[in-house]
């Protein structure tokens, strides 16, 4: 007996993540907001069980998806409504052809298409079967689209969804629900193919652990709906003091609201360490100048370097670029001084 699961994994990861809270739900069809709030913390966020390791000892993978077979296909069409028309005695190719040039919108455009094309030449003519590619798909109108678009959902997510449910605006809407994680825009791979094995070899990121980020920065939607209100922004400066940008108001906020941000920018390679007064003293004094001015020396290579006293500790921070120093030490003995 074999089971068998598929997961996402990170393969490397950036200096600056963004992660994107779901505050707008669709209920009974209609856009609200969700004013629920979200525990994330501020610093230390380890993301080490989010980092993909590849093929494990004792699982084996699993081949590929075929690809569209190149075989002609009948053209996808809403069945519901295709039968609808059959029944009212169309034939069925002109019921596939009206329903294939009014976007799958359903019986009632496509019957008002074919009492407007009973005299056309080719009315009756076959419908060149579908091979398969990319080129032969049924593009979306630009209608549809835009109702997605006032659904809240973005033209790639508009085009993927229509584009997997053969252009039907109710199924669309379902599979959009349905699959949160799947809106890539084809249009996106299409272009990518050109770029061929140079994409492929190209790392971006790091995967050394650990993986630590803290939060930057956070985007709030101020406003009770989905139709008003408008977006601020609270920024991480120095000292660990939290600036609120609204429009052009600029002020300091003590305690952020982070649990209600909209959206998330978390930066990694901040180390912050903190030594107790009894440990400054003790290290102050086994401390030697020379380990001082080393680690002075090393220390100011690195960038978002600072100090700071918080509730009688010295905090020192700075970048995590070299692992073997920030293991060290050294570090504790520039801390004491």
């Amino acid at each position: 007996m074999f089971s068998s699961f598929r997961s996402n994994r990170f393969g490397t990861f950036p200096e600056v993540l963004v992660i994107l809270a779901r505050r707008f739900e669709y209920v009974n069809w209609v856009p609200q907001k969700l004013s629920v709030p979200i525990n994330v913390p501020l610093d230390n966020i380890n993301l080490d069980k989010y980092l993909g390791h590849g093929l494990q000892p004792g699982e084996e993978l699993l081949p590929e998806d075929a690809p569209a077979g190149s075989e002609p296909k009948e053209p996808q069409v809403d069945a519901a409504a295709l039968d609808q028309l059959e029944q009212m005695g169309f034939p069925r190719v002109r019921c596939q052809k009206a329903l294939i040039k009014t976007g799958n919108q359903g019986a009632e455009p496509a019957m008002t298409w074919l009492f407007e094309h009973m005299e056309d030449p080719d009315i009756d003519d076959p419908i060149e079967p579908a091979s398969g590619s990319r080129s032969s798909v049924l593009e979306p109108s630009a209608d549809q689209i835009a109702m997605l678009a006032d659904m809240g959902f973005t033209a790639a997510q508009a085009k993927k969804a229509l584009r997997e449910t053969s252009n039907n605006m109710e199924r669309a809407v379902e599979w959009l629900f349905s699959h949160p994680d799947d809106v890539m825009d084809e249009d996106a791979d299409v272009a990518g193919a050109g770029a061929g094995q140079q994409s492929e070899s190209t790392v971006v990121g790091d995967a050394t652990p650990p993986i630590d980020f803290r939060v930057s920065s956070f985007i709030s939607h101020k406003g009770t709906s989905v139709h008003c209100g408008h977006y601020v922004s609270h920024v991480r400066k120095e000292n660990d003091q939290w600036v609120l940008f609204n429009d052009d108001k600029v002020a300091a906020t003590p305690k952020p609201p982070i649990g209600e941000a909209y959206m998330y920018v978390l930066e990694r390679g901040i180390v912050t360490y903190v030594l107790s007064p009894y440990e400054q003293r003790a290290l102050a004094g086994a401390a030697h100048n020379a380990i001082f001015n080393t680690t002075r020396r090393v220390l100011s290579q690195l960038p978002y370097v600072g100090t700071g006293l918080l509730a009688g500790y010295t905090v020192f921070t700075w970048a995590k670029s070299r692992h073997e120093f920030l293991s060290s030490k050294a570090g504790h003995a520039h801390e004491a001084h």
